[in-house]
């Protein structure tokens, strides 16, 4: 953010869609390489994300969440990857359960001020 803040001028915005995570996730999934391909291990907490925004010195920050499918589903659509998944843990109750835990994406408008 502090790349984005420096390139901007006075007044410029910076629009950003990501995934955050509302919870740490377990160790086991932060390790999990399917997980990292769908973006999911390597979130970080919302509160984190914001906060390294307003710390590259953007102001007016606006946050929209997305109330679309979870980042979970979207890795469950892919049949290999759900092949993959499945063969760690047959239930994927672990995974099912991470849909409480992180959002598909957030929004973000932020304003370099003037």
């Amino acid at each position: 953010f502090n790349e984005a803040f420096r390139v901007l001028k006075p007044g410029g915005r910076m629009m950003i869609s990501d995934i955050v995570l509302l919870e740490e996730l377990p160790e086991d999934i932060k390790k999990s390489a399917e997980a990292y391909t769908g973006c999911l291990a390597g979130a970080i907490l919302k509160d984190k994300y914001l906060g390294l925004i307003k710390e590259a010195g953007f102001q007016n920050i606006e946050v929209t969440e997305n109330n679309g499918p979870s980042a979970i589903d979207l890795l469950l659509e892919d049949p290999e990857t759900k092949a993959i998944l499945e063969e760690r843990d047959p239930n994927l109750e672990n995974l099912k359960n991470l849909d409480k835990m992180a959002s598909v994406s957030i929004q973000i408008n932020a304003i370099k001020p003037k």
